[in-house]
């Protein structure tokens, strides 16, 4: 491996950037602290805004032929957008991603399984800035069961958190 400059996300991670292409498109990789041939990328956070709900998306299928395609477009692109935003460097290619849902609610009025639903944008967006080839059982290793949290007055959001090689 060859050494390059090195990048500090907010997260803390230091991003050894290189010339090289490596197996999965990226182009450097970040060493865990004491593991010899790791190349564990992460953790990295961002938080997104004004994702539907589950029966916010079925509403929008059964009201008018387009209005779920323009919606899922739309939060797919909210979220593309939420990544880039929050990093300095967006990783490419990352594979056995593990992720970290947290929803922030104003209220309970909205099913908790309604707004996990949301998890499909965020892979979406995800695929479609570049962080993973696809949201597949590849590139995919699973996810810790989602934290839902109550705060008054605010506006619902999901923080995500996510690893991978």
């Amino acid at each position: 491996m060859k050494t390059g400059y090195i990048l500090n996300f907010s997260a803390g991670v230091n991003y050894y950037g290189e010339g090289s292409n490596d197996r999965t498109g990226r182009g450097g990789v970040a060493r865990a602290a004491g593991v010899e041939g790791s190349v564990m990328i992460g953790p990295f956070t961002f938080t997104v805004y004004g994702l539907p709900t589950l029966n916010e998306y079925i509403d929008a299928e059964r009201g008018h032929r387009y209005k779920a395609a323009k919606m899922k477009k739309t939060a797919t692109e909210n979220v593309a957008w939420s990544v880039q935003g929050a990093l300095r460097e967006v990783p490419h290619g990352l594979i056995n991603c593990r992720f970290h849902f947290e929803y922030v609610e104003p209220t309970r009025r909205r099913d908790k399984d309604n707004i996990d639903f949301q998890r499909k944008f965020i892979f979406d967006g995800l695929v479609m800035v570049g962080v993973m080839n696809n949201d597949g059982w590849g590139q995919i290793s699973g996810w810790d069961e989602p934290v839902f949290t109550v705060k008054k007055g605010c506006e619902p959001h999901a923080i995500v958190t996510f690893s991978g090689e």
